[in-house]
């Protein structure tokens, strides 16, 4: 399959208008020609295992998102493979849709392959061995690696935009592991190295496999002082130094595209001014006809916690987190004294009186130091499926007398548990939602009073999507009717959103 046209693109804008989206909802991407869907659909966490999340992108799309983004390492290559599925299934015009990909970090079966290479007498060059199960690469042989396992997964002949995936992954490794180097020579190696992966991807376009490339940093908004800050302007630069060394014209170069986070509380990509000190990133993409993709839009970062920008519902609790946690601690004692004793783990896994413990793990656990996302994550991708993985390989294993009282134990802690993680979950609410109240009383001062009703997220999202120089806000949208939610705000009125207005939230 071809890529995307500015003329399939344009087909798909004029269709949406004709059922009643606003022209506006389809800027022009800088200098490419391609109108895209002022909101697009992030890929993280997607897989091509979950109908759910499939069915989320058609509703998308047919309501008006024409910009999907994925990457490399999202699900491990099932995000892509979700995408390319979709592109073949449906009644999809390849043509009108945008799709973003991204390459540099090595995880999971890219992890896998580099550490056989590593044992080899050809490892993969220029590796930054970040943190145990993720490093990172952008060295030319890797990004054409990826690239071709990524048109595979896809099943595309092109793909549309091709960033480097936060690349600044080498300057925080390299200044964490000697905080003294000198800050202007590891730039220099950094900038040379994506000077070389631009290079790859200007061959990339001429062989027709992507149509553009950019970067997706984040980093790329960060003030000049920031020693992990990356530089539009200087990016810039060199993909006119690599084009006009390879036609001569600086400006026949295909750097076309840049993506970071952006949101109410992390407006540093808005405000602060590049490293050519005179403009801010979106005021020099603007200049430079660059397209500005937005991520992150509602989880924001502040104060190293992860805080959801939508409405919060609170799950009463009948008990404190102190007194529930002094019953689930009471259950794991049962567990050990009457239990644990009955019956043994297979040798070189945990002892039975060291299985259930969460109780006390918690009771010990500086809980304050977490918010609400942080917990969730924990609860829901760690604990629940621990305890329930736990539960179901003692109902395979335990026989004999002890199988019932066992049943009736796991019955009554699994309850118990599950009240105490909500009473944690419903405190950890209560602080968002507080904190949550004081931005939507900002917020509501800068808006227009006919969105002043709408939900929390609608309201963040028509923010961005009204903040000049932003060309698409890219939203992670996992159901059908988070989908339906979201696109539905292209349809809300606009406004122009000032300097002054993030001030005023961030004040």
């Amino acid at each position: 399959m071809p890529g995307a046209t500015p003329e399939g693109s344009n087909r798909f804008a004029m269709k949406m208008i004709d059922q009643g989206l606003p022209p506006a909802a389809y800027p022009v991407l800088g200098r490419t020609g391609l109108k895209a869907s002022q909101i697009g659909f992030g890929t993280y966490r997607v897989t091509d295992e979950d109908p759910n999340h499939r069915s989320a992108l058609l509703k998308a799309v047919s309501l008006g998102c024409n910009v999907i983004d994925t990457s490399t390492n999202y699900t491990d290559g099932h995000s892509e493979r979700l995408v390319g599925a979709f592109l073949r299934e449906e009644s999809i015009q390849r043509d009108e849709i945008i799709l973003i990909s991204k390459v540099g970090y090595v995880q999971g079966q890219n992890l896998d392959y580099v550490l056989r290479r590593e044992q080899t007498a050809h490892p993969l060059p220029d590796v930054v061995k970040y943190m145990d199960g993720c490093w990172h690469c952008i060295h030319p042989d890797f990004i054409q690696e990826q690239l071709e396992q990524s048109l595979e997964r896809l099943g595309v002949d092109r793909i549309d935009f091709y960033l480097l995936h936060n690349p600044e992954y080498y300057l925080m490794d390299q200044l964490n592991r000697n905080p003294d180097q000198r800050l202007d020579q590891v730039r220099d190696i950094f900038y040379d190295r994506i000077t070389r992966a631009f290079r790859k991807l200007e061959e990339a376009v001429e062989e027709g496999k992507i149509a553009y490339y950019g970067v997706s940093s984040n980093t790329i908004g960060l003030g000049p002082h920031e020693r992990t800050a990356v530089s539009v302007s200087q990016l810039w630069d060199i993909a006119c130094h690599v084009a006009k060394d390879k036609n001569g014209n600086p400006y026949q170069n295909h750097f076309a595209a840049v993506q970071f986070p952006a949101n109410l509380l992390e407006t540093e990509a808005i405000l602060n001014t590049n490293t050519d000190g005179e403009l801010t990133t979106p005021e020099f993409c603007k200049q430079k006809e660059i397209a500005v993709f937005v991520n992150r839009p509602l989880n924001a970062i502040a104060a190293n916690k992860m805080i959801r920008l939508a409405d919060l519902k609170i799950t009463k609790t009948e008990k404190s987190v102190a007194e529930h946690l002094k019953i689930v601690m009471g259950l794991e004692e049962e567990f050990n004294e009457s239990i644990a004793t009955q019956f043994e783990t297979p040798p070189g896994t945990p002892k039975p009186e060291s299985l259930f413990v969460w109780g006390h793990e918690l009771s010990q656990a500086n809980l304050k130091s977490f918010g609400l996302e942080q917990w969730k994550h924990i609860e829901f991708q760690v604990i629940r499926p621990q305890v329930n993985h736990l539960s179901a390989a003692i109902d395979a294993q335990i026989k004999g007398p002890i199988a019932g009282k066992w049943s009736g134990w796991k019955e009554n802690y699994l309850a118990e548990l599950n009240n105490l993680l909500e009473s944690i979950r419903s405190d950890f609410s209560k602080q968002s939602k507080k904190q949550l109240a004081k931005l939507a009383t900002k917020l509501d001062e800068v808006l227009p009073t006919s969105l002043r009703n709408e939900t929390l997220s609608r309201k963040a999202l028509a923010f961005l999507l009204n903040t000049p120089g932003i060309s698409c806000v890219l939203n992670g949208m996992r159901s059908e009717a988070y989908a339906k939610d979201s696109m539905g705000v292209l349809k809300l009125d606009r406004f122009d959103v000032k300097k002054d207005s993030y001030d005023k939230l961030t004040a």
